[in-house]
This record gives C-alpha cells, sequence and structure tokens, in this order.
C-alpha cells in the first residue's frame, strides 16, 4: 500500500468530524485519496527531477504576501483572464518579494505549473506552495519545483505526520 494512502485513512480521516465546516474538509481530503490512489497529479506538469532555482527566505520586507489564485469554491472565478505570470510580475513590479501560489486544481483551479514557472522566472521571490498537503511526495514536489515555503494545514494532519512534513520541509531549507 501507498504510504501516502496508509497516512491518510489511519491518521487524517478518523479526526474528521460530522459539521459542515468538516464535510467541506473531508470532501477535500477525499479528493487527495484518489490523487494518492491513482499516483501524485500534477495536472499534467511533470515536475523536474531536482530544482533549480535558489531557495529565497519567505517572510521578506515588505513582510505582504501576495496571492496567486483562479478561483475558489465560494467565489467562483476571479476573472476571466486570469494569468499567473501577469499577477506576479504585478507584484514583483510593485515591490512585493512573498508571492503565494495556489495549486490545488479541482477546487481553487491551480497548478505545480504556474508555481515553478514564477519561481523560475522570479527566483529572487519567496513562493509559499498552497495545497492540501498529506505526504512526504509532496514536500519532495513541492521542493523540486521551487517553493520557498509550504501551507501545511494542521487540522487535517495529526501530530505525528505533521511533525514529520514540518521537519522534512526544515530540513530542505
Amino acid at each position: 500500500m501507498n504510504i501516502c494512502l496508509h497516512i491518510l485513512f489511519t491518521k487524517i480521516l478518523p479526526f474528521v468530524s460530522g459539521d459542515q465546516h468538516d464535510n467541506k474538509l473531508m470532501k477535500l481530503l477525499q479528493n487527495e485519496k484518489t490523487k494518492i490512489e491513482e499516483g501524485i497529479d500534477t495536472g499534467g506538469f511533470v515536475p523536474p527531477k531536482t530544482r533549480t532555482v535558489p531557495i529565497s527566505e519567505f517572510g521578506q520586507e515588505p513582510f505582504i504576501i501576495t496571492e496567486v489564485k483562479k478561483k475558489s469554491p465560494s467565489k467562483g472565478i476571479f476573472t476571466g483572464s486570469f494569468n499567473h505570470m501577469e499577477s506576479a510580475s504585478s507584484y514583483i513590479k510593485q515591490g512585493m518579494k512573498n508571492i503565494s501560489v495556489i495549486t490545488e486544481k479541482n477546487y481553487f483551479a491551480g497548478s505545480l505549473k504556474y508555481l515553478y514557472e514564477i519561481k523560475k522566472k522570479y527566483p529572487e521571490a519567496a513562493v509559499l506552495r498552497k495545497d492540501f498537503l498529506i505526504c512526504v511526495n509532496d514536500i519532495e514536489v513541492s521542493y523540486k519545483c521551487g517553493a520557498d515555503a509550504l501551507l501545511l494545514i494542521a487540522s487535517a494532519l495529526d501530530t505525528e505526520l505533521l511533525e514529520k512534513l514540518y521537519y522534512l520541509t526544515v530540513e530542505k531549507g
């Protein structure tokens, strides 16, 4: 059995309760289970075999976190003319250095490709990957694609798994 799938069933799903907020979380985590069963879904984007960009410290001054996000489950698509590179370029031109990139594709229309292309063009920017990261392979792929920081959702992970993913992330730089 894939280690990620084992972690999902034994460590995460038992912590999800039945209220409405947690039902949304359960649906999102169920989507992650499907992703794991089918192999890590990168949306057709093939991550590089190694990291090719420098690590930038997240939290650079000015400490403002900008966001590259096409849509949300509650608001729908923000604009019909979404271009991740134009968004990132606009932020960089305004002096912003911390860019959050949504990579979850089913509910937020994100992509690892967005993160990779932004970091490749703006290696000095600190890029945060926002997705439902639930296994070691998610950390490895994030690192190779150029993420400088990750969002680990503590309510979706038990303490042991959260610590494991956290320390692996710190180890990567």
